[in-house]
């Protein structure tokens, strides 16, 4: 299950934060993409409205319990209204 727990505004960026309710350690531990910030372990789709993003940037926050922050950027302001949908990748079993 993912949550959002909170959400930012800051130039150019919507910034989202999420809790998964499980992440398996030897992921976080061992596992080459968390070596980089767990960057591909959630796949992140904006499916109605404001869809002329930059780019879309998921990370780990190493010091929380199964905490995300996902990053997109639009690189323009003012940013429309959207709705993002948010899974965890295909083929990473939790």
């Amino acid at each position: 299950m993912i949550t959002q727990s909170g959400q930012s505004h800051v130039q150019n960026k919507i910034i989202l934060n999420l809790k998964l309710n499980y992440l398996p350690q030897e992921l976080i531990k061992s596992g080459s993409d968390c070596k980089n910030s767990c960057g591909s372990v959630l796949q992140v789709t904006i499916t109605k409205g404001d869809k002329a993003f930059v780019s879309i940037v998921s990370r780990y926050i190493y010091t929380t319990s199964y905490s995300f922050s996902v990053e997109i950027n639009f690189g323009r302001e003012p940013i429309g209204l959207f709705t993002v949908q948010i899974g965890i990748q295909q083929g990473i079993a939790l």
